[in-house]
């Protein structure tokens, strides 16, 4: 299968962007993270969440282990919540990993997935 991919992030209002994206087509791997506006340090946030999933998606995991994988970031982001300054930061989360003839994805928060196909976008 031949896959492409198209990443886009918009910092907003903002004075910088928060969010992480790791891709990589040929591995069917795809991480974005958006790290809370008005919590402070959400690229801090986003991207250790982004990191954890992204590693963690290398082995195409079955869905119970991607469960698993968003537990990890969420506790990589709570332990990097003890460093001063970075206490309120957080970050929603979107992970999709291809591998072989399945596809298991997940998401926390209002990150979103989106599949484009045969000229029409899917939801």
């Amino acid at each position: 299968m031949r896959l492409s991919a198209y990443c886009y992030t918009n910092q907003g209002g903002r004075d910088h962007n928060e969010d992480s994206v790791r891709c990589c087509a040929e591995q069917g791997i795809f991480v974005l993270a958006d790290g809370l506006g008005g919590h402070g340090r959400g690229e801090v946030a986003s991207a250790l969440a982004a990191d954890v999933l992204f590693e963690g998606c290398a082995v195409h995991p079955s869905p119970e282990e991607l469960i698993e994988l968003f537990q990890k970031a969420n506790e990589a982001v709570i332990e990097g919540q003890k460093v001063p300054g970075q206490e309120e930061m957080k970050t929603t989360a979107v992970a999709l990993s291809i591998g072989g003839d399945r596809a298991v994805w997940g998401h926390v928060g209002d990150s979103r997935l989106y599949r484009f196909s045969g000229g029409a976008l899917r939801f």
